[in-house]
């Protein structure tokens, strides 16, 4: 297992986790990786693949959800409890305990943000490209059923979203470029 970080009794909480396979808290102490919780790749590459698995025995089954990122953008995914596992690819870097910024920010880049602290609620738009998708989400463990609305941009021009207050996070591509207030 790749650069594996094993929390001891006095310290269960991880911080930092770097590319592999990362097993459950459940398991015992020396098998265990991280805790459950979410986790953030600040600055994944183009490329980022992960996955939360239900096992380890490589079957496509296992497989709980999974997600690749082909731009270079944060990525954050919430790892259950139930989860056996959780793997990804070096492009996504390393993946840290998510913290809360002090203050959202002002625009939105491509990539995932958590609504009410990377991002404020409200309308945006941006001048988006051919090929934009953008998802609002009840949460970051990429399951089909936690997308709240999504829209895929066949032809440019600009595109208008309006974020919930109550919406867990946005993500966002590339190709819809920089979301700012309308």
């Amino acid at each position: 297992m790749i650069g594996r970080t094993t929390p001891t009794a006095a310290d269960s909480a991880v911080s930092v986790i770097g590319q592999g396979h990362h097993r459950r808290l459940r398991e015992i102490v020396v098998e265990r990786a991280i805790p459950p919780g979410r986790y953030v790749a600040a600055n994944a590459v183009s490329g980022c693949y992960w996955e939360r698995l239900s096992g380890l025995g490589g079957t496509l089954a296992e497989i709980l959800a999974n997600d690749f990122q082909g731009f270079a953008g944060r990525v954050i995914v919430d790892v259950n409890a139930t989860d056996t596992a959780f793997k990804f690819t070096a492009a996504c870097g390393t993946f840290k305990s998510y913290t809360a910024p002090s203050t959202p920010a002002s625009s939105i880049v491509p990539g995932a943000h958590v609504v009410g602290a990377h991002i404020a609620s409200g309308t945006y738009a941006a001048n988006a490209g051919s090929g934009c998708y953008w998802e609002r989400l009840r949460s970051f463990d990429g399951e089909s059923s936690s997308i709240i609305a999504n829209d895929f941009v066949g032809s440019a021009g600009p595109v208008y979203v309006t974020i919930s207050p109550g919406d867990a996070g946005f993500h966002a591509t590339d190709k819809c470029g920089v979301w700012t207030p309308a």
